[in-house]
């Protein structure tokens, strides 16, 4: 069984034509593997979504490179916000110098990604 994540629409996550990213880990559904190796391709202007809880290909709408990127941009500041909590934490002594380490790298990862979207959309 593998779990097949889908955005507020119901569009499949990492997948052609989107490749919309993960925003939320608790939205998917689970399918067996072979489903989920299907859900890797399909007909030219057609992807998979999820309906009523399950995968269908469905007619898509082209969506301009920028809007993708508007919402990756939101995403990605969502994602930093959400881990301001672990500073918090980091002082409070819960977490080891090489845990906060990679708490660091990751968001350093994240403001680099923010940025580079920035300067293409604004």
């Amino acid at each position: 069984m593998e779990k097949i994540f889908y955005d507020e629409n119901g569009w499949v996550c990492n997948r052609y034509p989107y490749n919309i990213s993960v925003t939320n880990e608790n939205r998917y559904v689970e399918v067996d593997d072979e489903l989920a190796n299907e859900t890797f391709s399909c007909e030219a202007h057609k992807a998979w979504r999820v309906v009523n809880g399950e995968l269908v290909v469905e007619q898509y709408e082209e969506v301009p490179r920028a809007e993708l990127n508007k919402q990756r941009y939101y995403s990605l500041k969502q994602q930093l916000a959400d881990m301001d909590y672990k500073t918090s934490k980091y002082v409070d002594g819960d977490y080891t110098e090489q845990e906060w380490d990679l708490i660091v790298a990751e968001r350093k990862r994240l403001r680099s990604e923010i940025n580079n979207l920035e300067q293409q959309l604004f």
